[in-house]
């Protein structure tokens, strides 16, 4: 999924403290922030549903395909683009 990477806007999340504590640990040691991390990891959730969602819609229009006797016409390797 495409982002847009000159507009941000703020948001306020509530976390435990003993969590914050550590994100800025683990920032601190890779050299980050705690931004960062979040857009990289909110970035990568995201990228991931929508490759799980292309891949299920390549199942269901195979079964919708193999409904109508006709082959479906997908390759593993369209599953990973």
């Amino acid at each position: 999924m495409a982002v847009k990477r000159g507009t941000r806007q703020n948001i306020t999340v509530s976390l435990p403290a003993d969590l914050v504590r550590s994100v800025k640990a683990l920032v601190s040691r890779r050299g980050t922030s705690i931004s960062e991390l979040v857009r990289q990891s909110l970035e990568e959730l995201l990228a991931n549903d929508d490759s799980h969602g292309r891949a299920l819609d390549l199942i269901l229009s195979g079964a919708r395909a193999n409904k109508r006797r006709q082959a479906a016409k997908w390759r593993r390797s369209d599953l990973y683009r």
